[in-house]
């Protein structure tokens, strides 16, 4: 059986943390850290779109193996997942260095009763104030 991987869609304030990250790294490390930083995020969101597109498809529920997050599924009033991205290539064991978290919900944009799409609502760093306890509002 051929799975399609799910869409990924970006809600603004996820896109501008996105991009914020890549200046930070780019102003931190230069312009060939910030294009493996580009393409490390890339590439984990797309396995992850293809990953959870799968466990869906085995799972009778049409919902991914993953329990969501409690505190970011408090904050947008729907469940939420949070995706481990991991842009260094070596991390020291307990260090929060090159480690983010890309916090998001599935949709069924297409009305077929199983998810269809990843939208990403925020791109945070490992170390950052946890989602929930950052005073922001809910989108």
């Amino acid at each position: 059986m051929i799975i399609t991987p799910l869409f990924l869609d970006f809600l603004q304030p996820a896109e501008a943390e996105l991009s914020a990250a890549g200046e930070y790294v780019r102003y931190d490390k230069g312009d060939d850290a910030a294009e493996m930083f580009g393409e490390r995020v890339e590439q984990a969101l797309a396995e992850a779109a293809t990953q959870i597109a799968k466990e869906i498809a085995d799972n009778e529920t049409g919902k991914p193996f993953d329990a969501p997050d409690e505190a970011a599924s408090i904050k947008w009033a729907q469940p939420m997942y949070r995706l481990r991205v991991e842009t260094a290539t070596k991390r020291k064991r307990g260090s929060s260095a090159g480690l983010w978290y890309a916090y998001y919900s599935l949709r069924d944009n297409s009305d077929t009763g199983k998810p269809d799409t990843l939208r990403i609502h925020a791109f945070r760093h490992s170390a950052a104030r946890p989602i929930g306890t950052d005073g922001g509002a809910s989108e």
